[in-house]
């Protein structure tokens, strides 16, 4: 029940109170309602001029005058309000008539709108409201106003005969309630409609509505119905269930109070048509409703299509507007049999940064179109200038026996812009790892920009993972593509050594250095210290890793840090006197020994140079092969590597063959090395079993002239198993 319990004198009532004290007669003319709202100051204190929103106008039926206390009664009714109309009332006040200013609001309050009575708009039935406000013509009194809202057919002079009335019973029942459509009263299945309950009273009265759903054959089926009761207006909201026929259903209301007391009986029953739509509503799965930053071609999804008797799917209509009206929609696919569950908008259609509105249907075999779908919006983008999305062209999708330092590969760059290709990002994370914590990922990489190699160490054997990147343009605000669609691989049961050589970066022994491989570094910065090693067999202990103090040779140098080697040095602690043998002797199904480094002097140009004795423990001798290091050596075995260069030394063995010879590039297979770079020996013997030679030595040349080579070494890798792929 709603309570007025601060009737206050507005400004101009105050005035015309003062003037009543002088004797001017108090003229009250009418009740307003409104359903205004009002400020915190007019709330805690003097009234406005006028409601904030009047609705209603109610004459004066009677003014009772007891000494200084006034009681004016007056009847609201419904029967003036049109479909619409109806409101919450927050705002009540009396109007009076001032001597000079006419018309003034004398008194006024104000409750909050969960606390207001609801005056429902006329619907057949009159509703009539008693009001009764008791004014104290005295200054700075207090008054109070009491809505009584027991909505009644019986007039005011009706309700307080019976109230006086002897044999009048205490417990009057609430009428009974009447029921009417806000919504429609046919829809179809999955639809929604909404009833309202005309009798049932807002605000502070403890009644319950209580609705019941029956069909044809008399069953109660208010279950089957997705029922949200609203209190505050009074109205249920229903969905209707899947049907298989066209269904009918009778709804009634009964109205308790306090949960004991009912309405005197069930309302008049209303009648809801529920079709049946073979066809059912599809749902739009793309782009998310509201989604920011759609592009000039979005491709708009839809649920798959759903339907009664196993139906199949005969075309679909997608359409894309400006308003959720869908009057003069921008995009209009028409009856589409090829697109069944997803369109592609065409470009020129939409324009950037505006709001559209989305929805589609489905269409069976048998004809029939489902409902349209709950409509969807999204913005589009500031600008529709866009990097293409790439895809990924290796390794192809579903690959396996991935080595650990695959290539990924992916489609060419291209925009419809003017930009270049600044830059890629790069992710790789474990199948369903998720890619917020990707196990691998080079992000903003303006080197690799459409193939990069996953460092060693990174994926692990026999496990799935996915790829994806996205690429960068180079405009004032940079313009990146989408997320290329993810490619999944699978690794092998084992990875190859030749695989680790091919993707280390030779920063640092990490990635290449293993059981099998061995890596010394020339990082020691001592003048006369050891030089640090890595990987290598089992057997080897701390100590063997350490390569003991070569002589008198100076300190580390450069970047990175290398030893100078001079030539016609001898060492038996050297590199080929520990490294070589601890690895490489005995591995009869390959091997690898290869040392990097710079050449720095040959004294003469016209020299056949060898920087390593090719005569240890080989039964071919080859010291008698002559490598050319410098240009024009003359002779027939050529070598492109010149002096005072960076330079290779490989000698490997795939478990048929011996390589040797030299290079200026980091080969990992055979069609990496120029033509007479590399020499092959097909002697069935292979396999050294002692060292005898030494690393650096002096050599002769043509005329048995003995000269002398030097160079900077940065680091010697040994593997028990063949680096170089020799079947490429």
């Amino acid at each position: 029940m709603s309570q007025f319990n601060n009737m206050r004198l507005t400004t101009a009532g105050s005035s015309l109170l003062q003037q009543v004290h002088q004797g001017v007669e108090l003229q009250l003319t009418k009740i307003v309602l409104g359903a205004g709202a009002w400020t915190d100051a007019q709330q805690a204190g003097t009234p406005p001029a006028a409601l904030a929103d009047q609705r209603l106008s109610v004459s004066i039926s009677s003014i009772d005058q007891s000494g200084s206390t006034a009681v004016v009664r007056g009847t609201a009714t419904n029967s003036g309000l049109a479909a619409g109309e109806g409101f919450s009332i927050t705002e009540v006040g009396i109007i009076a008539q001032h001597p000079t200013a006419g018309e003034i609001l004398y008194m006024a309050d104000y409750v909050s709108a969960d606390q207001s009575s609801y005056l429902s708009e006329a619907t057949g039935v009159v509703i009539e409201i008693p009001l009764k406000i008791y004014i104290r013509c005295v200054t700075g009194s207090e008054v109070t106003i009491q809505i009584d809202d027991r909505f009644v057919s019986a007039s005011l002079d009706d309700i307080d005969k019976h109230n006086s009335a002897s044999n009048a019973h205490p417990g009057l029942r609430v009428q009974s309630p009447t029921l009417y459509f806000v919504g429609a009263g046919e829809i179809d299945e999955g639809g929604q409609t909404v009833i309202g309950v005309q009798g049932y009273m807002t605000g502070n009265w403890d009644i319950e509505a209580v609705i019941e759903i029956t069909n044809v054959d008399g069953d109660v089926v208010t279950d089957d119905f997705n029922m949200v009761w609203n209190a505050a207006l009074g109205r249920f909201t229903l969905t209707a269930p899947e049907v298989s026929a066209d269904a009918t259903y009778s709804i009634r209301a009964q109205l308790w109070e306090h949960g004991l007391i009912r309405s005197q009986s069930w309302s008049d029953a209303i009648t809801l048509t529920v079709g049946d739509t073979p066809i059912n509503q599809p749902t739009i799965t793309s782009p998310a409703d509201g989604v920011t930053g759609i592009g000039e071609t979005p491709t708009i999804t839809t649920s798959a299509l759903s339907a009664d008797g196993g139906q199949t799917h005969a075309a679909s209509q997608f359409q894309v507007a400006t308003t959720a009206s869908f009057t003069s929609p921008v995009v209009d696919s028409g009856e589409d049999a090829a697109n069944l569950t997803s369109y592609t908008v065409g470009p020129g259609a939409l324009f950037a940064d505006q709001l559209y509105y989305v929805r589609a249907r489905h269409k069976g075999a048998d004809g029939n179109w489902s409902p349209w779908s709950e409509v969807i919006s999204f913005f589009t983008a500031d600008s529709f200038i866009f990097v293409t999305q790439p895809s990924i062209t290796s390794p192809a999708t579903g690959a396996t026996d991935i080595g650990e330092t695959p290539e990924i590969a992916a489609s060419a760059y291209s925009t419809n812009g003017t930009g270049n290709h600044l830059n890629t990002d790069w992710q790789v994370q474990a199948a369903g790892g998720g890619w917020s914590n990707p196990v691998w990922e080079s992000l903003a990489d303006a080197v690799h920009l459409e193939s990069v190699t996953v460092p060693a160490g990174v994926l692990v054997v026999s496990t799935q993972y996915e790829v994806r990147c996205r690429y960068r343009d180079d405009s004032g605000t940079p313009v990146e593509s989408d997320w290329s669609e993810a490619v999944s691989f699978t690794t092998a049961t084992a990875f190859s050594v030749a695989s680790k050589w091919a993707a280390w970066d030779e920063s640092s022994e990490a990635g290449l250095a293993d059981n099998c491989v061995a890596v010394v570094k020339m990082v020691n910065p001592s003048a006369g210290g050891n030089e640090l090693a890595s990987g290598g067999p089992s057997f080897w202990t701390a100590s063997d890793r350490i390569i003991e103090q070569m002589g008198s040779v100076p300190g580390a140098t450069g970047d990175p840090l290398a030893r100078t080697v001079q030539s016609g040095y001898n060492s038996p602690q050297g590199f080929e006197s520990i490294v070589f043998p601890s690895i490489c002797v005995g591995a009869t199904a390959g091997w690898a020994y290869i040392i990097k480094y710079k050449i720095i002097n040959i004294v003469e140009t016209n020299l056949w140079a060898v920087p390593f004795d090719l005569s240890f423990g080989f039964t071919v001798t080859l010291s008698t092969l002559k490598l050319g290091l410098a240009a024009n050596q003359g002779g027939t075995t050529q070598n492109s590597v010149p002096n005072n260069s960076q330079c290779y030394l490989y000698m490997f063995y795939d478990g048929t063959n011996l390589y040797y010879g030299f290079s200026s590039n980091k080969c990992n297979k055979l069609s990496d090395f120029v033509a007479g770079d590399i020499f092959v020996s097909s002697s069935t013997t292979k396999v050294p079993t002692t060292v005898m030679g030494h690393l650096f030595s002096d050599v002769e040349g043509p005329g048995s002239n003995s000269q002398t080579m030097g160079g900077v070494v940065e680091y010697v890798v040994a593997a028990s198993e063949c680096l170089i792929d020799t079947s490429a």
